[in-house]
């Protein structure tokens, strides 16, 4: 499970769930219109699930990251000799 602020996403038997936890009727309609890529399997006033079963592609993983609140980490950087350095 991967948690987020505004929701959490999960992975079982090769169905990717978003839970989702909108602020207002008109941010959830919005947001099921944004991830129109998931099928809504239930849906709440502000709140509901969001389901697919493959993976996402690059664009579709920024707008479930946006909306499900989750942050990126930047990889290390690579010193001159290529490989990661480690923080001392």
């Amino acid at each position: 499970m991967i948690e987020g602020r505004r929701g959490e996403m999960r992975a079982c038997s090769g169905t990717f769930s978003i839970y989702l936890q909108c602020h207002s009727v008109r941010a959830w309609n919005a947001a099921k219109k944004q991830l129109a890529f998931c099928r809504v399997s239930q849906d709440g006033d502000d709140e509901g699930v969001l389901q697919f079963t493959r993976l996402p592609t690059e664009a579709e993983a920024k707008i479930i990251r946006d909306y499900v609140g989750i942050h990126t980490t930047k990889p290390p950087p690579i010193n001159r000799f290529g490989s990661e350095q480690t923080p001392s």
